[in-house]
Formats: structure tokens, C-alpha cells, sequence
């Protein structure tokens, strides 16, 4: 389905290793060739509304899921699903446990499951569900900017932050109708001024290290050099490991 994107880098601030965080363009892929990624940023684990949930509640991430007094409390989005559920399924199944927290926490705890992620905040917020695992970092920085009671959560110390690629990895497909044209997009879309663009639309943080990307970025949202990250978009997690969990959602959740 996919063309090499690697050889069709031609501009040099696109090809010089200098301009990226890593040394060189971020090659996800085990060839190293096929998928560029342009995103790497900070992603909320959990989501509280602070009127309800206090620091004492925040000693690790298996206390605050599997608290009896949150039990029911808690929203997730639909693990059954591609996208953000079944990330994070994947990285509590990574992080926490296996099958047997899955189960303790979607099934013993009755996780409420949702896929509508206005609705998700919406109750954080109200405190009809007090937590949520996920959220939209973005919105809930605006709530708190008004004064509401809710917070973003990125990590405890039994699950380490996440970074992800968020909508930030490029693929060309084969057989392209206009191969030039497709060229000349990609290595734009590379340059500093074209992720640059792309990055303050989407406040998202880039693989490029010459954008000033904590002019238009929330600080907790931009990977800091020399911390170690659980990597929600390392190649075997995201073609092996989800695909797994999410079989194993569908099997537990049948057995509410």
C-alpha cells in the first residue's frame, strides 16, 4: 500500500539530523523507511475533578482505579474501539498488570464506558464521574483557566507519562496520481515552516527541535530531554499489543 517516504526527503533542512529531536527524521517503522513521524507530545492519563478527587487520592494509579469508594465512579472511553480506548487499555495492560488489572478495573470496578469525549468531560466536570482515564488536555486547561475543578493527571508513580504521535505520522501511498506533487508536500510538511503550521494548528509538539514550540504549547505537554516515556506509538505496542488488547476487551466486557 506505502512507498518508501524516506528517499523522497530531499530539501536539506528536512534531511539534516541536526534539526530533528533525535538526531534524524523519526522512522517508527521496523524498516525505517515507510511512516516519518512529526509528533511526539505529552498526553493526559487521567482527567479529576478536584472537588471530589484530593491529593491523597493520587498516590499511584492502581489506588485511585481500584478504590471501592470509585467503584461505578469512574468513565474511560470505549477500549473496544480503535483510537484513544484502546490506547489506553493497552497502556494499563502494559503498565499495571495484564489481563488480571483489566479485569479489576473495566470489570470488578464497572468502569462506565463512553465514546463521546464532550460527554466525558462533561461529567468529570460535574462530578458525575469524578475520573476519567484520558481526556482532552485542551479543554479541560481552558475549564481550569475559568475556575472549574478539573485537572489533567500525566503520570503517578506506577505508570510512567505517555508520549504519543497523536494525528502526527506521515505515509505516502503507492501508485500516487501526482507523485511530484506528493513529493513537494511531504518535505514541506517536514520543514520548519510547514510542521510549524501544522503544530500550532493542531497544539501539538513536534519531532523538529528548531520550532519554539513553548511560545503556542502548554509546558506540560512538550517531552523534556533525558526522561524516559512510555511510548504509546513504538511500533510493536501499536500494531501488536493494541490489536491484542482489544480482543481481550471484547471477551471481558461480555462477561458484565
Amino acid at each position: 500500500m506505502l512507498d518508501p517516504i524516506k528517499p523522497l526527503l530531499v530539501m536539506p533542512e528536512v534531511v539534516d539530523g541536526s534539526n530533528w529531536k533525535k538526531g534524524e527524521p523519526w522512522f517508527p517503522d521496523p524498516e525505517q523507511r515507510y511512516v516519518l513521524r512529526l509528533f511526539s507530545y505529552l498526553g493526559e492519563m487521567f482527567t479529576i475533578n478536584t472537588d471530589y478527587v484530593k491529593p491523597e487520592d493520587l498516590k499511584t494509579a492502581r489506588d485511585l482505579l481500584l478504590n471501592p469508594k470509585w467503584k461505578g465512579k469512574i468513565v474511560t472511553h470505549d477500549p473496544r474501539l480503535s483510537g484513544t480506548g484502546s490506547n489506553i487499555a493497552a497502556q494499563l495492560y502494559a503498565q499495571l498488570g495484564g489481563e488480571q488489572f483489566l479485569k479489576q478495573f473495566y470489570v470488578d470496578q464497572k468502569a462506565v464506558i463512553s465514546a463521546d469525549e464532550r460527554q466525558i468531560t462533561d461529567w468529570v466536570l460535574r462530578g458525575t464521574y469524578p475520573i476519567a482515564v484520558g481526556g482532552d488536555y485542551g479543554e479541560v486547561e481552558r475549564m481550569r483557566a475559568e475556575g472549574l475543578p478539573v485537572m489533567s493527571v500525566f503520570d503517578l508513580p506506577d505508570v510512567k507519562a505517555a508520549i504519543t504521535g497523536g494525528n502526527g505520522t506521515l505515509a505516502v501511498f503507492n501508485k500516487a496520481p501526482h507523485p511530484n506533487a506528493a513529493k513537494l508536500f511531504v518535505n514541506w510538511l517536514a520543514s520548519k515552516e510547514g510542521l510549524e503550521i501544522y503544530a500550532r494548528a493542531s497544539t501539538r509538539a513536534t519531532t523538529r527541535n528548531d520550532i519554539d514550540e513553548a511560545s503556542f504549547l502548554p509546558e506540560a505537554t512538550i517531552p523534556r530531554p533525558g526522561v524516559e516515556y512510555f511510548d504509546s506509538y513504538d511500533w510493536k505496542f501499536s500494531v501488536e499489543t493494541k490489536a491484542e488488547v482489544r480482543r481481550l476487551m471484547e471477551k471481558l466486557l461480555a462477561t458484565r
